[in-house]
């Protein structure tokens, strides 16, 4: 249910709603959500914690101000909650021999039934012989197509490429990619050789999950992406809910938009910053946000 849109002062139940609508507790070091930079202009995605580390949705865009160099910026777009997503599963069928791949495959089947009418879904199978798309909307069974990795290349990058290149063709502006590999490498190529080769400034927030205990940022940071939230999970029956966490994070996710005041294009970089005027009556509140981009038009 979606939390209830805050205005003015609140009410002590009204409080208690946005509190108890706020999901479970995060894990307290989070890589912060990225920024968006396109000739329609700046998009900063912005998360917003209580003290327990649980999303507070529903507050508006009277609630927020931007700054770009210590300049406020005129906010065109705002989004929070009910706009659809893109999401993407890349699961690496070499190693995860305890979780079934039909497992993400009907958690995306249910999401697409149950979700926004225009939520983009689909899923990457992939091992080291074969790459399968499928993709998932509402009321239809899934379409299933061949994807084609290029010989030689790393693996995890070719899969990471893959899932990009199809999230690109989406409409959203809410977008995540979902590394699932017990693999911590991508093997026949050194990951320092790949990195840089993705852009850093993407639109797309990158998760990992795993059932083993190591670092599965490597995964997704051989390919070149540097921000992931990762989740090491011991249980596979633990799986779908962690699914839903990520839904349920771009879902609280705001966007704030703006066409920046300073248009120069000379690659300096922008420092941003997020304030957040909330109710008196909210808990301290934490503020998520990358703290800049390099301007490049």
């Amino acid at each position: 249910m979606a939390s209830p849109k805050i205005r003015g002062s609140v009410t002590i139940s009204a409080l208690l709603l946005l509190l108890l609508s706020a999901y479970a507790q995060r894990p307290a070091e989070v890589p912060p959500p990225g920024i968006r930079v396109g000739e329609d202009g700046v998009f900063v995605r912005v998360l917003v914690t209580d003290r327990l580390n649980r999303y507070i949705g529903g507050l508006g865009q009277e609630n927020f101000r931007v700054l770009e160099d210590g300049r406020q910026q005129t906010i065109h777009t705002f989004m929070q909650q009910s706009a659809p997503v893109s999401i993407g599963i890349l699961f690496d069928r070499r190693n995860i021999l305890q979780l079934k791949t039909d497992t993400a495959g009907t958690s995306l089947e249910r999401w697409a039934n149950s979700g926004h009418p225009a939520d983009e879904l689909f899923m990457i199978t992939f091992d080291a012989r074969i790459a399968q798309l499928d993709t998932y909307r509402r009321g239809a069974k899934p379409d299933q197509a061949k994807v084609v990795f290029p010989v030689g290349q790393n693996l995890l990058f070719s899969a990471v490429s893959a899932g990009l290149n199809q999230i690109r063709q989406g409409k959203n502006e809410k977008r995540a990619l979902i590394l699932v590999s017990d693999n911590p490498s991508g093997g026949n190529m050194p990951a320092q050789s790949l990195l840089g080769t993705i852009p850093k400034q993407t639109d797309t927030q990158f998760y990992a999950i795993t059932f083993r205990p190591y670092n599965s940022a490597t995964s997704f940071r051989s390919a070149g992406v540097e921000e992931i939230r990762t989740f090491i999970i011991p249980n596979t029956n633990d799986f779908v809910y962690y699914l839903d966490l990520i839904r349920d994070e771009l879902n609280n996710l705001y966007i704030l938009g703006y066409s920046p005041a300073n248009r120069k294009n000379d690659g300096s970089r922008r420092k941003v910053e997020v304030k957040l005027d909330a109710p008196g009556e909210l808990p301290d509140l934490t503020v998520r946000f990358s703290n800049g981009y390099y301007s490049r038009w």
